[in-house]
């Protein structure tokens, strides 16, 4: 009888954990996406990729699969921009860039994100070892077709920003 009894408790022991076992969620490797993380991922990825001397950045820009195509003629108007404007300044600094401004003395470390406003998709970002607000940057995050995409990106080093 006391073996009986071991082997039914035994049974109900392996057919709870069985059950509990398929109803665990299972967890995939990638994290879930967040209008934060597109916006930190995308920052900390551009000035990697602005440093790194093998790393054309605006190849880098156009090749970005979490920017979106309007963001991508927008920056490269930008760069148009910047490129005349480069040509009338004497040397290597000039303002009309995106993203670096004037690419003096900018921080290329790694950054945190600050805030996020739902209403108009902003996160702001600002570097982790520096308590400076001249580069903190404004990343508009879009959902598109059920992926987070950066929209825009707005440097302390443009016009009219942070409105």
């Amino acid at each position: 009888m006391k073996k009986i009894f071991l082997i039914i408790i035994g049974i109900m022991l392996s057919v709870n954990i069985n059950n509990f076992a398929a109803t665990k969620k299972r967890t995939s490797g990638k994290a879930q996406q967040t209008p934060q993380s597109v916006a930190i991922n995308f920052i900390n990825g551009f000035f990697k990729a602005f440093v790194s001397e093998s790393t054309d950045i605006n190849q880098w820009m156009y090749n970005n699969t979490s920017v979106t195509q309007r963001y991508k003629n927008e920056y490269r108007k930008k760069i148009l921009i910047g490129d005349r404007i480069a040509t009338t300044c004497p040397g290597d600094i000039c303002s009309g860039y995106p993203i670096i401004g004037e690419g003096g003395d900018i921080y290329t470390g790694k950054f945190k994100v600050v805030s996020y406003n739902s209403v108009n998709g902003y996160v702001t970002v600002k570097p982790i070892s520096l308590n400076t607000e001249y580069d903190t940057y404004q990343i508009k995050v879009i959902k598109t077709n059920g992926k987070w995409m950066v929209d825009d990106v707005i440097s302390r080093y443009e016009e009219g920003l942070f409105d």
